[in-house]
């Protein structure tokens, strides 16, 4: 207790109790693609888990490892416990998270980060498409034009069954 002049004033510390990091400290509620060049990650965080700072990570991890790549994003540590957190991931500029692993990471060290949730893939990468446009139907056709699919032109002979015959054949090239 500090007491100071005519009144008191008492400080308590506020304890949070915290786990270890485990894989299964954390779960991803949800990885999708909400817009174009735009993830949106969900997840809840049950206890506080121990790290060398005060944040949660999302991170990129290998898919054929599991290690952490990189570092994409990051929010401060909730107040409370079962905290929900969410990161906003803009991916323009890297064409390789529509189709990357994910996880929610803590700091271990100055440089090492640990996995606190099960790592997942974008759920629907075709959101994060910024061509929505339909195919493209030329006005014109290139190539080889027959009357129709079975007029083959066979030693000089049109034959309706051409596609049986084992003779060499020429298609018939007739202006449509």
């Amino acid at each position: 207790m500090a007491v100071f002049g005519e009144g008191s004033l008492t400080l308590y510390a506020k304890w949070t109790k915290e786990i270890s990091p485990s894989a299964k400290a954390a779960s991803l509620d949800y990885l999708k693609g909400t817009k174009a060049n735009t993830i949106t990650v969900s997840a809840t965080v049950s206890n506080y888990v121990k790290s060398s700072d005060g944040y949660y990570y999302l991170v990129y991890v290998d898919s054929n490892s599991g290690k952490v790549k990189k570092t994409v994003g990051k929010v401060k540590k909730p107040e409370k416990a079962k905290g929900k957190i969410t990161f906003k991931l803009n991916i323009s500029g890297h064409p390789e998270y529509a189709q990357g692993k994910f996880a929610i990471g803590i700091k271990k060290s100055k440089s090492a980060y640990s996995v606190i949730s099960p790592k997942s893939y974008v759920s629907n990468p075709e959101k994060l498409s910024t061509n929505t446009a339909a195919y493209f139907v030329p006005k014109t056709k290139k190539g080889i034009h027959a009357k129709n699919e079975f007029s083959v032109n066979i030693l000089g002979k049109e034959s309706r069954n051409s596609a049986l015959s084992r003779h060499k054949c020429t298609v018939n090239q007739s202006a449509s």
